[in-house]
């Protein structure tokens, strides 16, 4: 991912709450929206109960690495994480990145939304969720770099691969501190199985 600035414009949360605030205003409501979207999934969808739903929808176990931003070399070694898309357009997740102290990171929330195709036909997303640093720790290299009492924002693009149960992401990573001020920021890369 070479565009932080302009993809973090595709993932702001003002573009899903107009989609959201166009369906409920349109009349169709939040269960007509999932549909909505579950009916557009030219990329396949998969089906819960009878009903196709948006094949993103549903708990998902990621490996994720962190990158060089530039030439995209693994910075250590991968961990764990796992993220739970609900077809309401919201996230959460969870990760054992081991760089942070026991009890440091809460868990991540967000928004995700379907951005289309790519060139092979496959579903791809934009998602951004944030997650709260609750203390501030010291370096400990290698293991961490330390980090500031404030917040962790992932901006991330996914994509199917040839089938809908497995994906891999891009990622933009950035770290602020209690006042809102960036004061790190990384570039990771994922790939993830339906859990």
């Amino acid at each position: 991912m070479k565009n932080h600035s302009a993809f973090r414009a595709l993932t702001q949360p003002a573009a899903v709450a107009a989609a959201i605030a166009f369906a409920v205003l349109s009349g169709a409501g939040p269960a007509a929206a999932a549909q909505m979207s579950a009916d557009s999934c030219r990329g396949g969808c998969v089906h819960h109960a009878g009903q196709p739903v948006d094949p993103l929808v549903g708990v998902w176990k990621t490996t994720v690495g962190l990158v060089n931003c530039v030439t995209h070399t693994p910075l250590g070694p991968a961990f764990q994480s796992l993220l739970t898309f609900s077809s309401d357009g919201t996230l959460s997740e969870t990760t054992s990145a081991p760089s942070f102290a026991v009890g440091q990171r809460g868990e991540g929330m967000g928004t995700w939304l379907r951005a289309g195709v790519d060139a092979d036909n496959r579903n791809v997303y934009k998602a951004s969720s944030e997650a709260f640093i609750l203390f501030t720790s010291d370096a400990n290299p290698p293991v961490s770099p330390g980090f500031l009492a404030g917040s962790q924002t992932i901006d991330q693009v996914i994509s199917f691969d040839d089938d809908l149960n497995h994906w891999s992401a891009n990622a933009a990573v950035s770290f602020t501190d209690g006042t809102g001020n960036i004061y790190r920021q990384a570039c990771a890369e994922a790939t993830a199985v339906r859990y």
